[in-house]
């Protein structure tokens, strides 16, 4: 049953909603003065300017730079306008940022890690919240993450681009940075790892170790990161005139490892089976596979490992994601580093000068991946 709202409750309503809008706006110039935007003794912006390209009412301007002016940040000059004053002290300044990412599982404490070392030398803030890989959660946490007052928002896409005309929505009132993937209808920049140059590179060196038949497994989900890893073998191959020495074999990976770290492992043994078929029939001599775990649940039990001698596998892997068994890393699989605390890093500090300078742009950044 819902009960009505009392007059004084809703008046305590809009007065807090004010003072939240107020907030951020002081936080903002505090983060700005910090940054450098705006030094000592210079004149701020016309208090309708700074409405203006906040985005905020006037009178949620104007207290703002009050209470700036109550802390001894800004001063008032009759007749001039506003100056940050020379001893102004804005060093605890802290910007608030949401991050919604698609893991629920043992990735998503790893990311909380990443998030943490990334914030470790500044001093903004970021609450980090799981989307659980379904488009209507996402839409939801990042509502909520806006409605309490977040400056900026670090978007790790769910899988496929459903949710691609709200986050077109959200990132033209809001500063927004994608990770990981891109999605071509959001008009706002993205951090991503160089899959298609990590492609080119595993083609290449699977060409000088003169293998001839290559099977390549990938989950068939549709995201950019993916997508690039497949079509760039597939160019390479092309161009390398090898294309009839990769199979491409698409299985529900990113399913395996979800349901093994809920400790049920009956789809990795169904996949040993699968891919054990599979490499007896076709005598493949080597095993390529972007997840690294795939290698570490299917194979690395006692016994299992038998039916890859003589087989070159390769996978990339985040050095300090959930950790692999002693198993997996004796079957010396060649690998290719991910660098997902770098990405993450990278993707912060461009949504905090998207933040304080208020700038819109539309650029992917790519973090390599190297070969270890």
């Amino acid at each position: 049953m819902a009960f009505p709202t009392s007059p004084d409750t809703e008046t305590d309503l809009h007065q807090r909603a004010r003072q939240s809008r107020s907030a951020r706006v002081a936080e903002l110039l505090r983060q700005r003065i910090k940054s450098g935007v705006y030094v000592a003794g210079s004149q701020l912006p016309s208090l309708r300017v700074l409405a203006k390209e906040l985005k905020v009412s006037l009178p949620a301007a104007q207290r703002a730079v009050q209470q700036l002016e109550l802390d001894g940040i800004l001063e008032a000059q009759h007749g001039v306008g506003v100056r940050v004053r020379d001893n102004a002290d804005c060093h605890n300044a802290a910007l608030l940022f949401g991050f919604v990412q698609p893991y629920f599982s043992r990735f998503s404490l790893a990311l909380q890690g990443y998030m943490e070392e990334a914030l470790d030398n500044r001093s903004n803030l970021c609450v980090v919240k799981s989307s659980h890989n379904d488009a209507r959660r996402e839409r939801r946490e990042i509502e909520r993450l806006l409605a309490n007052g977040v400056s900026g928002l670090l978007i790790w896409p769910v899988d496929g681009d459903t949710n691609g005309l709200f986050l077109e929505g959200v990132a033209r009132q809001n500063p927004v940075v994608l990770v990981d993937r891109t999605l071509p209808q959001v008009q706002t920049p993205s951090v991503v790892l160089d899959y298609l140059h990590a492609a080119y590179q595993i083609t290449r060196h699977l060409h000088k170790q003169q293998r001839q038949r290559v099977l390549v497994v990938c989950d068939p989900v549709n995201i950019s990161s993916f997508n690039q890893l497949k079509n760039g073998i597939r160019q390479e191959a092309r161009l390398l005139g090898i294309s009839e020495n990769f199979h491409f074999y698409d299985y529900p990976v990113i399913e395996l490892i979800e349901a093994a770290y809920q400790a049920d492992y009956r789809k990795a043994d169904a996949a040993f089976h699968t891919i054990q078929q599979l490499l007896q029939r076709e005598k493949y001599d080597a095993v390529f596979c972007p997840q690294s775990e795939f290698f570490d649940l299917v194979f690395a039990d006692a016994g299992r490992a038998d039916i890859l001698n003589g087989i070159h596998l390769l996978t990339l892997r985040t050095p300090d994601g959930p950790p692999h068994s002693r198993r997996y890393f004796e079957m010396e699989i060649d690998e290719w580093l991910i660098d997902t605390s770098r990405m993450l890093l990278t993707a912060l500090d461009l949504l905090q000068d998207m933040t304080i300078q208020r700038r819109k742009w539309r650029r992917v950044i790519k973090i390599p991946i190297r070969h270890n």
